[in-house]
């Protein structure tokens, strides 16, 4: 009896705060009366439960699968990026793999994950680009393209050119106000100007800067992709300014230290920590439920149209939505839970015995993603990866600090006529220093032996190619009934890439070595190619070395499986807002994309219920 107590106990979800206005009256043993219920607290769960929540009036829960946050230091300073450590086998991460892929030598992708507040916004790179408006103009119905997003990036954001002097971020006071916001809950910074302003390697004033060698290619530089997408481009980070432990101490308000980075240092941001405060998790009218693993929508048939009216969770938890329920469970979340529904391919789900709500063959579906490429470089020197500060303190945790992560490039490869014809970006390549991104991204080392630069100690840059608008498309289902399994995940590489794919990486690969090899910088700055070895073809570079780049899209494509208010086709009261709604996948790191989404998904309901 105590040990079937224990396991009740144990089974049961964390409720992170207790209201007195929530739940509603009506609510009981079996179940508590919300008027929204958001499933999924991740990137754009978060904002949407903050949102929903600011109106008094409204009664919002949040479940979230995953536990409270177990990762050491991960808004500690100076951990920003990929946080140090982490365990990608810890609690937070569903360790889910591919099926093996015949194109890739039967190698399984690993897609690293983070359950919790904020989601993959926890452990992500953090380099904002925003996606080019002729992408959303080309595969985005209206309401979604750059235009109708702009108040939205704006709305969110908090951004360094209204602090930083003009003519270091190369944004002038009319394009900061015209394009970015001040005061929004995600902070955006730029890289120190130590690594990037007086590095010889990044110095835009001298003949072999990095800068000029892209312009010396034909790429061109672009400090602010909201300005101007194509080009090597500078990131923008959603990291905050805070006081550097580090460092000799100053005494700095947090105003300071934001405008004049006097004993600053940087520290990660989630929509976790920037929507869901400790204010924000305090209101009286939102609950928020931590370990609520979401089984399953049940709907009532009473009406012409089914509607969503109750979320089962957890070992025996249920709660009804008098209004709306919304899912945010992600592109690999989203499909299962609405096929554990009874929504989705009415072929797959009956043999599974889960009844058919409503039929829908494109429910998982359509899954693209982005394929990184990795090309690493010998270089003539040392890049240092912390401030003199730092270094002097020997703090291990400032990895990556900034600079050789600082630049990459979006660029149009022209291979695919339809991109072509549109002027779309289809490439890009992110610039590293001594990362192996096949460890960081997928849990192998393609380094024989001690020839890794990250354990032999060699001075390296990596040119990491992004294959960003693939067009092979896999699927993700469910494989059982039961909540608990893990997704059948398909990339569709099947029997290979797709040659526009091949070639497209070869062009990236042609670039990369123009600017190595033809450029002042490259003269300068690169010894000699690491990775791959010389002759290796990029069909075989492609199929040893491609990994995930965490980009994935389209298993609840908008215009199949949602209308364009992100409405579940068929039934009613039932919304998708994540990246799996998206049409196309994003030329660009999509995070900024989905933080408006999740910002005019909550407007959208907002005004459905006045």
């Amino acid at each position: 009896m105590y040990l079937l107590a224990f396991l009740v106990l144990l089974l049961s979800p964390i409720v992170y705060s207790t209201p007195q206005k929530c739940p509603r009256p009506g609510s009981n043993a079996q179940f508590e009366v919300y008027d929204f219920i958001v499933v999924g607290l991740g990137t754009t769960g978060a904002i949407i439960a903050s949102r929903l929540s600011e109106n008094p009036d409204f009664c919002v829960l949040g479940l979230e699968q995953g536990p409270e946050n177990l990762v050491p230091n991960l808004y500690a300073p100076g951990n920003f990026f990929v946080p140090t450590p982490y365990d990608f086998t810890s609690p937070h991460d569903a360790n889910l793999w591919s099926s093996p892929q015949n194109g890739q030598n039967g190698r399984q992708q690993y897609h690293g994950s983070y359950e919790g507040l904020g989601g993959k916004t926890s452990i992500n790179g953090a380099g904002g680009t925003r996606p080019s408006e002729e992408l959303l103009r080309t595969y985005w119905p209206p309401g979604w393209r750059n235009s109708d997003l702009l108040p939205y990036y704006k709305k969110y954001e908090d951004h360094f050119c209204y602090y930083d002097d003009p003519s270091v971020t190369k944004i002038t006071p009319a394009e900061c106000t015209a394009l970015h916001g001040q005061n929004g809950p995600i902070e955006y910074n730029r890289p120190q100007p130590e690594y990037w302003v007086n590095n010889p390697f990044f110095n835009d004033s001298q003949p072999d800067s990095f800068q000029a060698a892209c312009r010396d290619v034909g790429l061109g530089v672009s400090y602010d992709t909201a300005a101007n997408h194509s080009g090597c481009i500078l990131f923008h980070f959603n990291r905050k300014r805070v006081q550097n432990p580090f460092a000799p101490p100053v005494t700095q308000t947090p105003d300071q230290i934001r405008r004049d980075r006097l004993g600053a240092i940087w520290s990660r941001v989630s929509t976790g920590s920037a929507y869901l405060t400790e204010a924000v998790l305090a209101r009286r009218n939102l609950v928020v439920k931590l370990d609520a693993r979401v089984t399953k929508i049940e709907f009532d048939f009473s009406g012409p149209v089914p509607k969503a009216h109750k979320a089962r969770y957890g070992f025996d938890g249920a709660a009804v939505a008098t209004k709306e329920i919304i899912i945010a469970g992600g592109t690999f979340g989203s499909p299962k839970i609405l096929e554990l529904s009874g929504i989705g391919n009415a072929a797959r789900l009956q043999p599974l015995g889960i009844p058919v709500v409503k039929n829908n063959t494109h429910v998982g579906e359509h899954f693209r993603d982005s394929y990184l490429l990795s090309y690493n470089y010998e270089t003539t020197v040392h890049w240092p990866t912390t401030s003199p500060e730092d270094q002097a303190a020997a703090n291990p945790m400032y990895f990556l600090a900034t600079g050789i992560f600082s630049w990459g490039a979006h660029f149009r490869t022209n291979l695919n006529p339809e991109y072509a014809q549109n002027n779309i970006t289809d490439m890009q390549f992110y610039l590293f220093e001594g990362v192996n991104i096949q460890r960081l991204s997928a849990g192998y080392d393609v380094y024989p032996g001690t020839l890794s630069p990250l354990t032999s100690g060699t001075p390296c840059v990596s040119f990491v190619a992004t294959l960003q608008l693939a067009q092979t498309t896999g699927s993700v289902h469910i494989q059982t009934a039961d909540p608990k399994h893990r997704v059948l995940l398909d990339h569709g590489i099947n029997p290979s890439f797709t040659p526009y794919e091949m070639a497209a990486m070869s062009y990236a690969e042609n670039l990369v070595n123009n600017l190595v090899t033809n450029t002042s910088w490259g003269r300068r700055f690169i010894a000699q190619r690491i990775y791959p070895a010389a002759g290796t073809t990029i069909a075989a570079h492609m199929a040893d070395g491609t990994v995930t780049g965490y980009h994935q899209s389209g298993t609840c494509r908008m215009g199949d499986v949602v209308d364009a208010d992100l409405k579940v086709i068929g039934v009613d009261r039932l919304r998708v807002a994540d990246y799996s709604i998206f049409p196309m996948s994003d030329n660009a790191n999509p995070t900024m994309h989905l933080f408006a989404i999740g910002e005019k998904a909550a407007d959208m309901i907002k005004a459905a219920w006045p």
